[in-house]
């Protein structure tokens, strides 16, 4: 199968079965198949960026063992995928997961990647209906604009622990040293109408309150503040930030 080979065949109504002799689905190779029913990758080892891009059909992908990266826009804009599973999970070689790979899979419920995973790239899973991440205890590299616009993300957790990463008392992802606020989930149900942000916090990361469906205070009273990064902020609802940690001496 080449490059873009089923490029735009929006009317291709099928299921698809890749026999054992078929290890590679190329970039875009199915790229807005928007009638095409199911696919099975099971013994596919590479899928390539857009390769399913807008395949709306898709309920359910099962991802082989083998293959080392989800790149770009592979599974973008599969509005009926619900499920992702990863087979032999606990052998699995999946490092990275890239740039919108699952973006605007607006019915994807249930993901739960390998603890191999080192990398998740910007948007990758945004616009999805996922209620609780979990974190990978290999990542080491997270984009806060992940999870941007999932309304209905209420909390990660960790199924073996992390060396760099945890989760704050304000029920935001942080870094293990407590000094960087990654992303606060925008469904997390704070039990009070403030979040403190407080202790060793130095940077707040871009798209970390992004999109916080609750009417909250936020409060910074770490003096160790440093940075409020771009869109760490951007369509919260929130009512007011007071910055009663921040002064002349936090920021060079």
């Amino acid at each position: 199968i080449g490059d873009s080979a089923f490029y735009n065949c929006e009317n291709l109504k099928m299921d698809i079965s890749f026999p054992s002799k078929i290890k590679k689905v190329p970039a875009r190779a199915f790229y807005n198949c928007r009638s095409l029913l199911s696919i099975d990758l099971s013994k596919v080892e590479e899928i390539g960026s857009s390769a399913f891009y807008n395949c709306q059909g898709i309920e359910t992908v099962s991802v082989n063992k083998n293959v080392t990266a989800i790149y770009d826009k592979t599974f973008a804009k599969c509005l009926s995928l619900r499920e992702v599973t990863f087979l032999d999970a606990d052998q699995s070689l999946l490092k990275s997961i890239g740039y919108s790979a699952f973006s605007s899979c607006t019915a994807l419920e249930n993901v739960l990647l390998p603890e191999s995973v080192t990398d998740i790239s910007a948007y990758s899973f945004s616009n999805t209906a996922i209620e609780t991440f979990n974190i990978p205890s290999s990542l080491t590299s997270f984009s806060s604009s992940a999870f941007y616009q999932d309304i209905k993300l209420k909390n990660f957790t960790f199924n073996t622990p992390s060396s760099n990463f945890k989760n704050h008392s304000s029920g935001a992802l942080i870094s293990a040293d407590e000094k960087t606020l990654f992303l606060l989930p925008s469904a997390f149900d704070n039990s009070t109408d403030v979040i403190d942000i407080s202790s060793s916090i130095e940077k707040i990361m871009p798209y970390c309150f992004a999109s916080y469906q609750k009417e909250v205070s936020v409060n910074i009273s770490s003096t160790a503040i440093k940075e409020i990064s771009e869109y760490a902020f951007v369509d919260a609802n929130i009512t007011s930030v007071n910055l009663t940690g921040v002064t002349d001496n936090n920021f060079s």
